[in-house]
Parts: structure tokens; C-alpha cells; sequence
């Protein structure tokens, strides 16, 4: 989720979208948006992730089941 609380300039985000966040560890952090749209497309990627290494995934459900 993306807020606008303490945000310098012009923020506007009025499409469907999922957002990332990584927090680093002297406290900044980054977010980007990506439209939801995407999401399948994603969810395919990380699948072909998981898939492509069953030692570190595993006990990792496949999405679809």
C-alpha cells in the first residue's frame, strides 16, 4: 500500500496496482508500483522460480493447486 503521508512533490496513483517495498537497514526505503494487470504475468515468473529450485522452495504449494 502506497500513502501519501509525509510525501514531497506531486504523488498520484490512480490505477489498480500491487506494491513492492524493500526496507534497508539504515531505515530508507524504495517502493515501485507495477499495474495490476501484471499480476499473472508475476505469479508465472515466481512459479517458474520456485519450480526451478526445489531444494531452497521446498514445501512451497504451487500456486494453482
Amino acid at each position: 500500500m502506497i500513502e501519501g503521508v509525509d510525501m514531497k512533490g506531486n504523488f498520484n496513483n490512480d490505477f489498480a496496482a500491487m506494491t513492492f517495498q524493500k526496507k534497508m537497514k539504515d531505515g530508507k526505503a524504495y517502493e515501485f508500483s507495477i499495474p495490476l494487470a501484471l499480476a499473472p504475468t508475476l505469479q508465472q515468473a515466481a512459479q517458474i522460480m520456485i519450480d526451478s529450485n526445489p531444494q531452497f522452495f521446498s514445501g512451497i504449494k504451487k500456486f494453482n493447486e
